[in-house]
C-alpha cells in the first residue's frame, strides 16, 4: 500500500492497520457465506459486512481526507516558512513601481496561508478519531471536512500565486 510521504507516520499506521482488518474481515465473509445455510447465518455475515466493514462509508473517506489534510498542512508550514523571504523582497522593492503590487501580493499570500492553516486546523485528527461503528453519524463530518480541505487547497494554490507575483515584481520567476 502506498501512502503519501507527508501522512504522519502513526496515523499511516492506523489506517494500513484498519485496511488490513477490513480486508481479513471481507475475506473471511468471502469464504463463509457461499457455504452459509441458515438465514441466521446470512443475516450475521449482513450485519458484518454492514456494521464493521464500512469501507466505502468510513474508510474510503477516512483515508483520502487524512492523506489530504496531511498533504495541505505540510504546505502550509512550507508556506508558512517561506513568508520572512518574501517579506524581504517586498521590502527589497521600496521607493520602485513595483513595491505596491508586490506589498498586496504579500498581505494576500499571508492571508490566504492562514486561510489554510484555519481551514484544516485538526481535520487529521478528526478523521482519524472516526471508526465504523459511529458511521452514519460521521457523513456530515466527512463532508464538512471534506469542503475545508479543498478550500484550504484553493487557499494555499492563492499563496502560491501570490508568491509568484512578489516573485515577478522583485523580478525574478518565483
Amino acid at each position: 500500500m502506498h501512502v503519501a510521504t507527508t501522512l504522519k507516520a502513526a496515523d499511516a499506521a492506523t489506517l494500513e492497520g484498519r485496511l488490513r482488518a477490513e480486508q481479513a474481515s471481507i475475506a473471511r465473509l468471502s469464504g463463509e457465506v457461499p457455504v452459509d445455510t441458515t438465514m441466521a447465518q446470512l443475516r450475521a455475515a449482513r450485519r458484518a459486512m454492514y456494521v464493521e466493514n464500512r469501507v466505502y462509508g468510513v474508510m474510503v473517506p477516512q483515508v483520502l481526507d487524512a492523506i489530504e489534510a496531511s498533504t495541505i498542512a505540510a504546505q502550509v508550514a512550507s508556506l508558512e516558512a517561506n513568508e520572512a523571504s518574501l517579506e524581504v523582497s517586498v521590502a527589497a522593492l521600496a521607493g520602485q513601481a513595483a513595491h505596491g503590487r508586490a506589498a498586496r501580493a504579500d498581505r494576500s499570500y499571508v492571508a490566504e496561508t492562514a486561510k489554510a492553516a484555519q481551514l484544516t486546523a485538526g481535520a487529521e485528527v478528526r478523521v482519524m478519531a472516526q471508526v465504523p461503528a459511529n458511521y452514519p453519524r460521521d457523513v456530515r463530518l466527512f463532508r464538512t471536512v471534506s469542503h475545508h480541505l479543498l478550500d484550504g487547497a484553493v487557499a494555499v494554490a492563492h499563496a502560491a500565486y501570490d508568491a509568484s507575483l512578489v516573485g515577478l515584481a522583485a523580478g525574478g520567476g518565483s
